[in-house]
């Protein structure tokens, strides 16, 4: 079925919105099957692969016992949703729902745990493990995890292996899976931390470069809430990973700051000197009265090293649980959708939904721009990422089988000349520690040339997401010299999307660091 949703829709919607004129944000039109122009999905997983592609998935089909699920690929710049060349090629034979999953370095997503789909015992967690190849849009699956996860976090290290942390064995008995384990080609390998953390359901991990100890693999938890020796506590930790064997080692890193988020953002301001980076994360349930949201946000300067402190940030304009955090492409972040309260005896989407969207400045420490409402809540199992077009793709959310599309304010530059990049090669290269150069008639107006890592999206927290801007070395009338990042800690090896910024954005080129 062809659907007309992407790139082609949004320019006619650009040219013609009397918000953008205003210098708004506003919303396409809504999404869905009545209109033909969205499948019969309830987008709880979005993965957004190379070439436009995105893979969505949500609850499964079959029975309990006996289920299935069936993925869909859109594509971001034909407006099209592909048509599966095979039976069941996008199809798999287990229950991916609540898993995890992020890109691995040669542009394919790896995809790990799910939901039994037990015929009696809700939320048991599963070994299984897939891969979906962004070239030939088709699964293959992988060697088991040692354990089974239900809400995992996957995070794929600097020199391409992937991790996995956190995730339930079962939810009705509380059981965590403590230990990490490491994924590399048909293998794992179970790690036996010292000490042993007891993570939460999808905790926020970020690879990283620890200024003071730059050459070794390390990962930052960044939240919720964990528990030490049975003890709930705040305290943010690095888990620095062998190259080999199982011996890990968790250490404080940063400290400890009551804010559960509902996702969070690795941003980082420069290539050259190296830098670190930030950590950000707003909103969730208020850590005093988890019955309503919090409006709150904390940042953590990870270039601090060890004694790195979270602080607060400014609060939204509107307390949001359960929303969904887009890094934009000229480093604001969006917040979009999410709940105000959690009344007793209800859910997070049935009570007070926030039906718009607003925007942080990450310079000035400010939100600003809030938006219309969109057409339908996107609360919880709600998903948002951001495409190479630079529109902001939103879906999902319990009991909604629907999508729209979010137009950022920098769209209000649509009748000035646009932005390009030069060239004629669909996905261009870089390497690390090196320079690049980018070829723009606009070189002398651009403020900003920047990376966003791919998404890959579910429950609120993009587990890809990353910004980079790239420090400016050189210019001429139609290039533009650039710092490209010192090493895998700071940007993991794999798919980022190109943009420059002039008040306006630039459509993305695909860059791969290797």
């Amino acid at each position: 079925m062809k659907m007309k949703i992407g790139a082609a829709a949004v320019g006619g919607l650009l040219l013609v919105s009397p918000l953008a004129a205003q210098g708004l944000s506003y919303w396409g039109p809504l999404l869905d099957e009545g209109s033909g122009t969205w499948p019969n999905v309830q987008a709880i997983h979005m993965i957004h692969l190379r070439g436009g592609n995105i893979l969505i998935f949500g609850v499964p089909g079959g029975t309990r016992g006996d289920p299935f699920t069936q993925a869909h690929v859109y594509n971001a710049f034909t407006g099209q949703f592909h048509t599966e060349s095979q039976e069941g090629q996008f199809r798999v034979n287990a229950a991916l729902f609540c898993s995890g999953h992020a890109l691995l370095s040669d542009g394919s997503a790896l995809v790990i745990g799910g939901d039994a789909w037990h015929p009696t015992e809700h939320h048991m967690g599963i070994k299984d493990v897939y891969r979906f190849d962004y070239s030939s849009l088709s699964w293959s699956r992988q060697a088991d995890m040692h354990e089974p996860r239900w809400y995992p976090t996957p995070t794929l290290l600097r020199d391409g292996r992937m991790l996995s942390t956190g995730g339930h064995r079962r939810e009705i008995q509380g059981e965590e899976v403590d230990e990490p384990e490491v994924w590399q080609p048909n293998a794992w390998t179970l790690l036996q931390p010292t000490p042993l953390l007891q993570l939460p359901l999808y905790p926020f991990m970020f690879t990283f470069c620890d200024p003071q100890d730059p050459n070794t693999e390390k990962v930052f938890y960044a939240g919720k809430r964990l528990r030490i020796s049975g003890q709930a506590a705040w305290q943010t930790h690095a888990l620095k990973v062998p190259p080999s064997g199982s011996a890990a080692e968790w250490s404080p890193f940063g400290n400890a700051h009551p804010l559960y988020g509902s996702g969070a953002v690795m941003w980082i301001p420069q290539t050259h000197p190296l830098h670190a980076g930030y950590v950000f994360k707003f909103g969730g349930p208020d850590p005093d009265n988890t019955m309503v949201a919090t409006k709150k946000g904390a940042k953590i300067n990870l270039n601090d090293g060890e004694q790195a402190q979270w602080t607060a940030t400014a609060d939204m304009m509107r307390a949001r649980a359960e929303c969904n955090l887009v890094a934009l492409p000229d480093g604001r972040i969006a917040a979009l959708g999410g709940a105000g309260v959690n009344g007793p005896g209800s859910t997070w989407w049935e009570n007070e939904p926030v039906m718009t969207a607003e925007f942080y400045d990450v310079e000035t420490d400010t939100w600003f721009g809030e938006t219309v409402e969109m057409a339908r809540p996107r609360v919880y199992h709600s998903k948002a990422l951001l495409l190479p077009t630079a529109a902001v793709l939103t879906g999902g959310g319990e009991g909604q089988d629907s999508a729209q599309l979010l137009m950022p304010y920098y769209f209000m530059f649509l009748g000035s000349e646009p932005l390009h990049i030069d060239g004629t090669t669909p996905t261009l290269t870089m390497e690390y520690d090196s320079t690049l150069i980018v070829q723009t008639k606009a070189a002398q107006i651009v403020d900003q040339v920047t990376l966003v890592r791919l998404g890959a999206t579910t429950h609120g927290l993009d587990m890809n997401q990353r910004f980079i801007r790239m420090t400016i070395l050189n210019r001429t009338d139609d290039t533009i010299e650039v710092y490209t990042p010192k090493n895998a800690g700071v940007a993991p090896p794999g798919d980022y999307m190109l943009f420059i910024v002039a008040g306006r954005v630039s459509m993305a080129r695909y860059m791969r660091i290797q």
